[in-house]
Formats: C-alpha cells, sequence, structure tokens
C-alpha cells in the first residue's frame, strides 16, 4: 500500500534541514513504519512544501535523497514525476495568488468499479454510495450497489454502459462519486472558490455552491438523488426526445472542421458539446447521419459514434426544460456562497435565485460551451482547476483549452489508477502547488504513531 508524504517547513532552507532530519531518522530506525512517517509529517504545516508517495520506508528514504539532492543548491523551481513527487517553488494558490475551481464531471464520465477501494476505506465516500442506495431503495430497475460494483468482472473501457438505456443510473452514479469525493476533500479542509458543471455535472455544482442550503439533511440528500434519477429517467424514457446518433469528432488541430459543418444544415447538425480545442460533440439527426460521417472521413476526421442517442444540450431537447425547471425550483432557494459558473453561457451564474434557476434547466437545451467557460475562469483569475468525480476526462479536457498558459489541471480520479493511488497524486499536487490542506484525519481509522524525528528509538 502506497502513502503520500507530505514534507513542510517554513521555507526552502528549512524544508532541505527537514528532509534530512527524516531521512536521519530513518538511518537511525529503518525498520520504522512508513504509514508513522506519514502521519508524522502531516502534523506540521509549512508554506515550503514537497510531496512524495512512496511504498515502503525504504523507497521513501531514497526519494527523500534524491528531492534533497536536488533541491540543496536552491536552483530547483519544480521536482515533478510519474511516481509521485511534486514541489513547485513558485505556489499557483494562497494568498494573492490564483483561484481553485472544482470541475464537476457528467454522465460520460462513469465507469464500472469506479472508486471500490475509496468505498471501502472512506467513511465519507461510503456514506455517499449509502445515500445513492437509500434513495433507490424499492426500484426494482436499479441497484445502485451491483450497477457501479458489480459482481462480475467488466472491462472498464466497456462503451455500452453509455446507452439510454443505463443514462439515468449513469448519471445518478456519477453525481453519487462527485458528492463522495467533494465530502472526503471538506474533511481536508479543502473548498473551492468556484465550481463548474458538465452535462450533468452541474447538479454537483449546484449542491457544492451552496445554492440547495449550507448543508441539506440526509433525507433531504436523498430525497434530491431520488428526484433527479426521475426526472432523467422520464427525459430518456417519456418525455419525446427524437433518437439522433451523438458523434465526437478528435481533431488534429484547433478549427479543423469549421469549415466543413458550416455547409451541414443547422437542423441536422448540431453542436452538444465544445469539449475542448480538439474535441466536439455533435447531434446528428438519423436521416442525415451517413452523409455527415461520409463527409468525415473523406476529409481524414476521426468521428467517434457514442452509444447514447438522445440530443441531450440541444434545441431538440427544449421539451426537457419544464422537468429540470420543476426540480431546481424546489431546491434552488438560496444565492451560490461562491462563484459557479453555467457552461450554457460561460459566465457566472446570477446571483438572483429565480435567473440561476432558469439558467441551470435551460442549459439542457443549450450546447455545453465549455472549452469557453474554461478559458472565462481563467481570465476571472482561476489558475486550479481540480476535476471532483470519476474518470478523468475533463482534466485533458481543461489541459488541452489552456495549453501554453501557467495552470494546473489535476484529477481526483483516474481509470488507469486504483482510486486511493490516483487520490494521492491529486492531494501531493494540491499542497505543492500551496493549497491549505490537513490529511492527518485521513489516518484516525489506522491508528498510526507520532514519531519523534530527532530521536534514534523507535516508538514503544
Amino acid at each position: 500500500m502506497t502513502e503520500l508524504v507530505i514534507v513542510s517547513a517554513a521555507d526552502d532552507r528549512a524544508l532541505v534541514s527537514e528532509l534530512n532530519r527524516i531521512i536521519g531518522y530513518v538511518d537511525r530506525v529503518p525498520d520504522a513504519a512508513l504509514v508513522d512517517i506519514a502521519y508524522t509529517c502531516s502534523l506540521t504545516h509549512g508554506e515550503s512544501v514537497i510531496a512524495i508517495i512512496a511504498d515502503s520506508t525504504e523507497a521513501l528514504r531514497a526519494r527523500l535523497v534524491s528531492a534533497r539532492n536536488r533541491l540543496e543548491p536552491g536552483t530547483a523551481k519544480r521536482l515533478r514525476d510519474k511516481s509521485g513527487t511534486y514541489y513547485f517553488r513558485d505556489h499557483l494558490l494562497g494568498t494573492d495568488k490564483g483561484k481553485l475551481a472544482f470541475v464537476y464531471p457528467g454522465v460520460m464520465s462513469f465507469y464500472p468499479d469506479m472508486m471500490r477501494d475509496l468505498a471501502v476505506e472512506s467513511h465519507a465516500c461510503r456514506n455517499a454510495f449509502d445515500e445513492l442506495e437509500e434513495a433507490m431503495a424499492g426500484n426494482a430497475e436499479f441497484t445502485p450497489s451491483s450497477f457501479i460494483f458489480p459482481p462480475a468482472d467488466y472491462y472498464r473501457h466497456d462503451a455500452d454502459i453509455f446507452s439510454s438505456g443505463a443514462y439515468a443510473e449513469a448519471l445518478v452514479a456519477t453525481y453519487g462519486a462527485c458528492v463522495a469525493y467533494t465530502r472526503l476533500l471538506q474533511g481536508y479542509g479543502l473548498g473551492p472558490d468556484g465550481v463548474v458543471g458538465f452535462a450533468g455535472g452541474d447538479l454537483a455544482a449546484m449542491m457544492r455552491s451552496g445554492a440547495a442550503g449550507s448543508e441539506p439533511s440526509r433525507p433531504d440528500r436523498v430525497r434530491i438523488i431520488r428526484e433527479i434519477y426521475q426526472i432523467i429517467k422520464k427525459a430518456v424514457d417519456h418525455a419525446g426526445l427524437p433518437e439522433v446518433a451523438m458523434v465526437t469528432l478528435l481533431l488534429r488541430h484547433a478549427g479543423e472542421i469549421d469549415e466543413l459543418v458550416r455547409a451541414f444544415p443547422p437542423d441536422k447538425f448540431m453542436l452538444a458539446v465544445d469539449f475542448s480545442p480538439r474535441q466536439k460533440t455533435y447531434a446528428v439527426t438519423k436521416d442525415f447521419e451517413a452523409e455527415a460521417l461520409a463527409a468525415f472521413a473523406a476529409a481524414g476526421i476521426r468521428a467517434v459514434k457514442l452509444a447514447l442517442n438522445r440530443p441531450f444540450n440541444t434545441k431538440l431537447c427544449e421539451d426537457f426544460v419544464p422537468y429540470v425547471k420543476k426540480f431546481v425550483s424546489g431546491w434552488m432557494n438560496e444565492e451560490p456562497d461562491r462563484d459557479i459558473y453555467s457552461c450554457a453561457t460561460a459566465e457566472p451564474l446570477p446571483r438572483r435565485v429565480r435567473k440561476a434557476r432558469s439558467d441551470t434547466a435551460e442549459r439542457w437545451a443549450k450546447p455545453v460551451r465549455f472549452e469557453e467557460t474554461v478559458r472565462r475562469m481563467y481570465d476571472d483569475g482561476y489558475r486550479v482547476f481540480l476535476e471532483v468525480g470519476p474518470r478523468g476526462l475533463m482534466t485533458s479536457a481543461v489541459a488541452d483549452t489552456l495549453r501554453g498558459v501557467e495552470h494546473a489541471a489535476i484529477a481526483v480520479n483516474s481509470i488507469h489508477r486504483s482510486g486511493l493511488l490516483q487520490l494521492q497524486h491529486a492531494v501531493a499536487q494540491l499542497v505543492a502547488l500551496g493549497a491549505k490542506m490537513d490529511v492527518s484525519s485521513a489516518y484516525a481509522r489506522r491508528k498510526p504513531r507520532r514519531l519523534d524525528f530527532d530521536s534514534s528509538l523507535a516508538p514503544a
């Protein structure tokens, strides 16, 4: 099992001294438990920070020595490697520095078995999934635990899970994951300056912004999940939404398709998601699908047809808006306590409750302007974009959008790593970039011991 070791001190010179102190202790007490070292380091909070992920005390010592040798001359501006060493001399977060955004992903970020290890290890995560299970109690068609953590082996890249038949299930499962990570980060003392939600993630963003109250009760939280599921299920099954082909275009460079799509009939070919400069998703009517795909093939543009076949985030979804408006009118009753950005307007949501409700509902029938929204947030001072939910799709979109300017795009979850390991990488980057976090509470269940790094003895 890996541990996140956060070493901090008042300044870089003191940080080198602290690294030497820990190295000296490990040399004197080579059998010191890695968890005890990590816990002890978590109790100190300084301005200069290096975070290291290691799977043994021996490996930690080697990484500490390497970091010490690179920092000692005083010329290193940053240390960052795939194995998990993070140090930044110049912080992006902090007083008079950049702002932190929580980015909440939507339905397409769901994948089977996401966060299984965290659901076992973290009470905050487990509690969020328990609320989802409670909300769906009595639903013969959907058991969240079996859907999210299937008993049989699944391919993690199985696209069939995104079919229209599982859209509502995947959306509330993703919502539950977003809530789980939000609570886990709150436990570390981390909150955002602003939030933005993407294609269903706007519901989690609404909750985090305080628009539904600062702390809804558990019965209310359960009821919110149940109502979200019901309105999405109704949209997919009963709202009369037409079947379309949802096609994602993966471009070699920005603007590659602009001239081509201008020639397409606007009532048959509609932008649904402007994901990033090199990725767009369109809703294509069935009678125009073959012609559009042939045109992309002839132009050498890679087109991926999604299993989803409902025209969310287009004008064809206008009949669904009243259902969402009814939902948000019941829950969105307070002014947000922080910035909440709309991907329909690429602007902060209005503070007036009535206007905010309308925007939140109407965005389901408008294209998702994520690229433009990220640029607006950057202009407003946001420098660190933390994807608070599963998979990590939005992180790559932010990085592509802000390529060439100083920023950090970080995912708390990745389909390519265990939940715990990716979380450790995310927290390591955040603290190294200047985020104020206290992770000591994460060790409570394991009952670690506080060490004296100046001692020559291991604790009894």
